[in-house]
């Protein structure tokens, strides 16, 4: 089975195939890199630039004023050699979040920069990473890291944007990080990073003996069905603390730092081989483990201070390394990909730079020998020549082309197999950086309905033109738009403009006022695929100050064709709201009648009791009593209670007053038995003890 992300079995075995076909015509055991050539000259007849929707660095839009989606600067070199697909993109301003920018979450983008989705707003703005493709339930949905104040989560979406399911990330050995969440198996699996710190251990390295605060880090596999580990694992036991070249200052500095610990590995990514063994990175050992599935123990070690393997092609040697994924293998040979970042942060000797720039790497591991050795199928330089000092991702597309995130300011890249350069893209803001960068199949359709913002414009002489603005947030099938002119209730509908879509949003204009529209949304095969709510559009300033039938004079005025008999009537009954209806307007008029005869009924009633405090007349004896007193002494008057079926029950021993309130204005068999024996403490549910005169409660 190929990894989540990886290159397709059928593409895996073309690789293999062509890979040892080259390796048997050249020199044995050694594949000689192919260098990145210069980008060629754009072959479809234009320059090769591209800004995605002119000016500015966000997407603006008039139907959705909560996105505010990064926008691009796209260099195309040869666009007749570029994969199909998406880009899935997850721009964010900082790790530590202190602000929530309308840019920040998850986007797609289709590949000349437009936006397709944004689920900044879906996710209160906040960060989000490895934002991807899966199949789920033989679906392809989206995954996603979503961060908050406390915990992360893995969260499964479909393809119409709504939650499939979210998975816990905590527990096991420690809380999860934000590096990495694969879901496996059709749904039923799913991998992700644990880091466990704040705790000390006994260490003697070096010149220090002591207590150490390490950031001890590790994975889990975990059973979605469940929510049962099927394997975890740490690194605690396993790696040694001198492979670690995390080296700032002294030993004893290091782990004496009680703010953050000692993070002595920084895992980065985890993936599985065929075989059931996992696949870790480990940025601050320089390092990349074969874990056996078996018993955890260390398979192999590639890269770093104590590596299984020589690199006898100094262009297959990495540090700082990120996202490394599995491909596939045979008896002799094992594909993987990795972002070799060749610079870290710091001061150490070991966070310098090793290469010239980043690099994505595509290697080939020949196991079958003794000393095991790394050999080259290709690497993909920086467009810009700049270094990745963190993060990013390598990721071979269906087409054998290499798709690549360098994380800063969101720049990714596309290239040939070879290795050549195809096209870049920047985002135009700085600040709009993303974990991982992807290009993937995907096929939104989203359930809420199309966004739609409708309003007339007056133009004086050259009259009056309905403007309106359609979206689809996440719509991928839409090819056109069609403008209706209908009722409010929709009975009725014309057709009186259509158009080509124009991106996320598009703009379709009417000479002539439609009071209230609907958007028809269509496929390339001209199918309708969705269509918008009914909305009223914005009138001018000037019709509002109008009489009825001036309106509508000025409607008769203001359109092409002639307004239809129901349009008109629809927009007198409008003005005048429900009263327009005679049966609404009967229905008012008579509850009016029947309002005005209970006041005087009720002031009435309450001339003909002027003698009874007003307060004790608004405490009218509720259902469950009876009045045995007709005595015009307040103070000595009583009453009996009875139950449901009119026994008197025995009256307590007080002089108190008993008031009973219950939700369904009944009084309860248990209560009838505490207040039959003089109960009428406030611990009886509904039963209050009151002195004096009755008071409202």
């Amino acid at each position: 089975m190929v990894a989540f992300n990886s290159v397709p079995a059928y593409t895996a075995s073309f690789l293999l195939s062509l890979y040892f076909s080259s390796v048997q015509a050249r020199s044995p055991g050694v594949l000689e890199a192919i260098e990145p050539r210069a980008p060629k000259a754009n072959n479809t007849g234009h320059s090769g630039d591209k800004s995605a929707s002119g000016g500015g660095s966000f997407f603006k839009f008039v139907t959705r004023p909560d996105i505010g989606a990064p926008r691009w600067n796209i260099k195309i070199f040869d666009e007749e050699a570029l994969a199909p697909g998406y880009w899935f993109l997850a721009p964010y301003a900082n790790l530590g979040q202190v602000s929530y920018p309308l840019w920040n979450g998850p986007h797609i983008y289709d590949s000349s920069g437009e936006l397709i989705w944004s689920g900044a707003p879906m996710f209160d703005h906040r960060n989000t990473h490895d934002f991807k493709t899966t199949v789920v339930d033989d679906q392809l949905m989206m995954t996603l890291i979503k961060t908050d104040d406390v915990h992360e989560a893995g969260v499964i979406m479909d393809n119409t944007y709504n939650f499939h399911s979210r998975v816990d990330m905590r527990g096991a050995l420690a809380d999860a990080n934000m590096h990495d969440f694969t879901v496996r198996d059709n749904g039923k699996r799913a991998l992700f990073m644990t880091q466990k710190t704040g705790e000390d251990y006994d260490v003697d390295i070096g010149d220090y003996k002591g207590p150490c605060n390490v950031g001890w880090q590790g994975f889990r596999e975990l059973n979605l069905d469940n929510g049962i580990n099927v394997f975890k694992w740490n690194a605690l036991g396993h790696i040694p603390l001198n492979e670690s070249t995390k080296l700032e200052a002294s030993f004893e500095e290091m782990c004496t730092d009680k703010k953050d610990g000692w993070d002595i590995l920084h895992f980065n990514a985890v993936d599985k081989f065929d075989d059931g063994d996992y696949l870790v990175s480990a940025r601050h050992t320089d390092t990349i483990y074969k874990i056996s599935h078996k018993d955890g123990s260390i398979v192999w070690k590639l890269g770093g201070r104590h590596s299984d393997f020589e690199f006898p092609d100094f262009r297959t040697k990495f540090t700082r390394q990120h996202h490394v994924r599995f491909h596939s293998q045979n008896e002799t040979h094992q594909l993987i990909t990795l972002m070799n970042n060749a610079a870290g942060h710091g001061h150490s000797k070991y966070e310098k730079p090793s290469s010239e720039s980043s690099w994505g790497l595509f290697l080939a591991l020949r196991v079958d020998q003794t000393p095991m050795t790394v050999e080259l199928v290709a690497r993909f330089q920086h467009p810009l020549g700049e270094f990745t000092t963190s993060r990013g991702s390598v990721s071979i597309l269906p087409n054998d082309n290499a798709f690549v995130g360098w994380t800063y300011r969101s720049v990714h890249s596309e290239h040939a197999p070879d290795g050549r350069l195809l096209m870049y893209a920047e985002a135009k803001h700085e600040a709009a950086n993303t974990y991982r960068a992807y290009k993937l199949p995907w096929v939104g359709k989203p359930s809420a309905p199309p966004d739609v913002h409708s309003a007339a414009m007056d133009f004086g002489d050259q009259g009056m033109s309905t403007m309106v603005y359609v979206s689809w947030n996440g719509d991928t099938e839409t090819k056109s738009w069609n403008l209706l002119h209908t009722t409010p209730s929709g009975d009725e509908a014309e057709l009186i403009a259509t158009s080509a879509r124009q991106g996320f949003e598009t703009v379709l204009s009417w000479k002539g006022y439609a009071k209230y529209v609907q958007l028809v949304a269509l496929d390339a095969e001209g199918s309708e695929v969705g269509k918008s709510k009914i909305i009223k559009t914005i009138p001018p300033r000037s019709l509002e100050t109008l009489s009825v039938a001036d309106e509508a004079k000025w409607l008769e005025d203001h359109s092409l064709t002639a307004v239809s008999d129901t349009v008109a009537d629809s927009l007198i009954l409008k003005r005048l709201g429900w009263f327009g209806y005679p049966i609404v307007a009967f229905t008012l008029g008579f509850m009016c009648c029947a309002v005005a005869v209970a006041a005087g009924y009720f002031l009435f009633q309450a001339r003909a009791r002027s003698k009874m405090e007003w307060v004790k007349w608004w405490q009218h004896p509720m259902p469950g009593y009876k009045s045995v007193s007709g005595s015009d002494d307040e103070e000595k008057e009583q009453w009996d209670l009875e139950d449901d079926e009119g026994h008197e029950l025995e009256q307590p021993k007080s002089k108190h007053r008993i008031y009973v309130t219950r939700p369904s204005g009944e009084v309860g068999r248990q209560d009838e038995d505490r207040l039959g024996r003089g109960a009428v403490s406030g611990r009886v549910p509904f039963v209050r003890q009151v002195t004096g005169p009755l008071v409202t409660q």
